[in-house]
């Protein structure tokens, strides 16, 4: 019984160590709140695609639609940036995520800018082949995607990925 009760302590005690050891570094870092921002978005769209025939609206019918499905987000089309408040100590905030969508309707982009300049890019893409769909900037591979840009004064979906960007990734990548 002794022994028993040993051997279960001795789990414990290495079950909660390992819990608190550090990353190996091969796990993903936490998200920041813009790619949180964007996940949210990628999942309002996969909404609206689905309600939609399996296609994505083009125009202010995919903006509509998205903002219905994520209310707490905003969308536009062209590039969205962070702004300072009129206040000097004050908070920065978004502008914005930056749509856009291919003429087939298959193919969708966001971007969004965090507070440090990085651009961070999402593509969703449904094409049955490796094609972007004339979509420019955003993934030819099939599936989401990710890509980030560093130091950007705006961000926009659609119009290129800027110099500098990360090949496009099947997770987050690291800040360019």
């Amino acid at each position: 019984m002794i022994v028993a009760t040993l051997s279960l302590a001795a789990v414990v005690v290495l079950s909660i160590l390992l819990a608190r050891r550090p990353s190996d570094g091969d796990t993903q870092p936490e998200p920041n709140t813009t790619q949180i921002a964007l996940d949210d978005a990628s999942q309002a769209a996969s909404q609206v695609y689905s309600s939609n025939g399996r296609s994505f609206p083009r125009g202010q019918s995919l903006l509509n639609q998205l903002q219905r499905t994520a209310p707490e987000l905003a969308f536009a089309f062209g590039p969205q940036s962070v702004s300072v408040s009129n206040f000097a100590s004050g908070p920065l905030t978004s502008t914005g995520i930056s749509v856009a969508v291919s003429q087939d309707g298959e193919v969708v982009m966001f971007a969004a800018q965090a507070t440090d300049g990085t651009c961070w890019y999402v593509t969703i893409n449904h094409e049955k082949t490796a094609t972007s769909a004339g979509l420019d900037g955003g993934a030819t591979t099939r599936g989401t995607s990710y890509s980030a840009a560093g130091s950007q004064q705006s961000c926009a979906a659609g119009d290129g990925l800027p110099s500098g960007a990360t090949s496009w990734k099947p997770a987050w990548p690291a800040r360019s």
